[in-house]
């Protein structure tokens, strides 16, 4: 009977994890869905058929010590994969866990962050583990040696074979929404399909080129997307020029752009540094990040190209034969230099900075805005004189929970919406500490604020899966000598800063940006991927060319054909 014991054991710990998922509020404020009754009873039947199957197993093999140990393992696997959705808006994958998992020498400053401010639901996570475990070991001990009949033997696996059948086909049958079921699917299917993807020998999708075209790129060439140009000339001609431009971005972490529209005069009063900002600067109000968590948003960002819709692939730089910004702008004659308030091991960020940055710091002392900021403030007074800086800026406050230091002044409120808020305008209060320091010794500057991505109070687009623009919608202010004060209505990717800058500076190089310049009068597409899914703006609803887009950037990622390699 002890296969019997594991299923409900697995049945009653899903049951308490799907409810403590869905009925208490996400980190970000709000309902983790609108509308539990789409999500929680299509979760427990898909989950029912992944537990039928594994107590059909044990009741094959007979080993009950293995089926505690693999109730154990499971009930780790769909904890932390509830928890990642909770915070992160990812399943617990392999792709996920190769980066977030990689290095384990991080000083835990965010993740403490984190746990701090979700130590309650983390805790009742645990606690369900930990339940279902033990409730399995005292069922066994009580009632282990209980004999079961002929008939049992026979019907019992049948029954679980029919659960099993019943449940991983329930994609098919019960209310069947790809969408959805990219979000509710059991984590061992998940984790099994990424496996198979990974081995599996990718073919050129049928619908190559119509993907390729849609996404911009020229189909006729093994690399769709290179531009090449003469690089020589360029660079040198660039580095002979008397006065260059120097190039900031501040990635203000998880930057929503419905709160940070300054034409409404209360976003202005809250962030009175950006609407002071915005007089010398384009402000584009509806901008997207190509997808999430920050690691998506600095692909787009530094590199200027869309994540990978399937997974999450800045896991090893040398995966991708790539060209980044930064790397652009260092043979340009650039000294680049980055400072983040969140420890860069928590993304697997510092093989990439390594590679781009001649100065990357990451200090626990400056690990909120204001710090930060001061310590920028503080470099800039001796950053080197004799080349034109490249300089990176990258906040943290406005990561859930938004709490804010002790030593801010600010009490923290309850209320998750307001609680955004303020940690917003203490991210502005950073910014302008920032933009003086830089005002005081530079004259000449391309200045980009921006988020990394955005993140929904709630999902209610439901049905849109794990990337609607809940997800991505973020603001973009870019300030430069030539270009006046505006307001762009434009609908735009964040993948467009590194094209924009390159044109700013008339600097025409290689590389292989997805986006065209913001400086071109152009509507052109924005995509936006995750978990093999896609959103996307500026263009009539076509799954056909949609589906085809997005299957062939992940052939042209997993193939390596942005650049021609070394």
């Amino acid at each position: 009977m002890y296969f019997v014991y594991l299923f409900l054991c697995f049945l009653g710990g899903r049951i308490l994890l799907l409810c403590s998922l869905y009925f208490f509020d996400s980190p970000y404020g709000g309902p983790f869905v609108e509308n539990w009754t789409r999500f929680l009873p299509h979760s427990l039947v898909a989950d029912i058929g992944i537990f039928a199957l594994a107590s059909l197993f044990f009741s094959i093999i007979r080993t009950p010590k293995a089926a505690g140990c693999f109730l154990a393992f499971y009930m780790f696997l769909m904890g932390a994969d509830d928890e990642c959705m909770r915070w992160m808006g990812s399943r617990f994958g392999i792709s996920f866990a190769s980066v977030y998992m990689r290095n384990l020498d991080t000083d835990f400053s965010l993740v403490g962050k984190i746990f701090m401010g979700g130590a309650g639901h983390f805790c009742l996570t645990i606690g369900i583990m930990i339940i279902s475990v033990a409730a399995y070991i005292c069922l066994l001990r009580k009632f282990g040696g209980k004999q079961i009949s002929r008939l049992q033997k026979i019907v019992l696996p049948a029954v679980f074979a029919v659960l099993a059948v019943a449940g991983l086909s329930s994609k098919f049958w019960f209310a069947p929404s790809k969408m959805r079921w990219q979000r509710i699917q059991p984590v061992a299917l998940y984790c099994i399909k990424e496996v198979e993807y990974g081995f599996t020998e990718m073919e050129k999708p049928n619908d190559y080129a119509l993907g390729i075209e849609f996404l911009g790129g020229n189909p006729n060439k093994e690399y769709p997307f290179w531009h090449k140009a003469n690089d020589l000339a360029a660079y040198q001609a660039f580095r002979e020029l008397p006065e260059k431009p120097n190039v900031i971005i501040f990635n203000i972490e998880t930057m929503r752009g419905w709160y940070s529209d300054i034409r409404d005069s209360a976003t202005c009063a809250n962030l009175p540094n950006l609407c002071g900002f915005s007089s010398r600067a384009v402000f584009f109000p509806e901008a997207h990040s190509v997808g999430y968590p920050s690691i998506e948003g600095l692909a787009g960002i530094q590199m200027g190209i869309y994540n990978h819709p399937k997974k999450v692939f800045m896991s090893s730089r040398k995966l991708l034969n790539t060209l980044s910004l930064p790397e652009i702008l260092r043979e340009a004659g650039y000294y680049n230099a980055l400072f983040t308030a969140s420890e860069p091991s928590f993304d697997n960020l510092w093989p990439h900075f390594r590679d781009w940055f001649d100065h990357a710091e990451y200090d626990r002392k400056n690990d909120n805005d204001v710090p930060l900021a001061n310590r920028v403030a503080q470099w800039l007074e001796d950053a080197p004189k004799d080349k034109p800086l490249y300089l990176n800026y990258m906040s943290t406050t406005t990561h859930a929970p938004f709490k804010l230091p002790k030593n801010s002044g600010y009490a923290t409120p309850e209320n998750m919406t307001e609680r955004y808020k303020l940690a917003l305008h203490y991210a502005d209060s950073a910014i302008g500490i920032l933009l003086k320091a830089i005002n005081l010794k530079y004259q000449n500057n391309i200045i980009i604020i921006t988020g990394d991505h955005a993140y929904p109070e709630n999902t209610n687009d439901d049905l849109q899966g794990s990337i609607h623009k809940g997800y991505t919608h973020i603001p973009l202010w870019i300030s430069a000598d030539n270009l006046p004060n505006s307001v762009d209505l434009r609908i735009v990717s964040q993948a467009a800063i590194a094209p924009t800058i390159l044109d700013i500076l008339e600097l025409d190089v290689s590389n292989h940006f997805v986006c065209s310049s913001l400086l071109k009068n152009s509507n052109e597409p924005v995509f936006t991927f995750r978990n093999d899914n896609y959103f996307i703006y500026n263009s009539e609803t076509d799954s056909i060319k949609a589906t085809a887009a997005m299957e062939a950037w992940s052939y042209v990622l997993d193939k390596n054909l942005l650049m021609i390699g070394d």
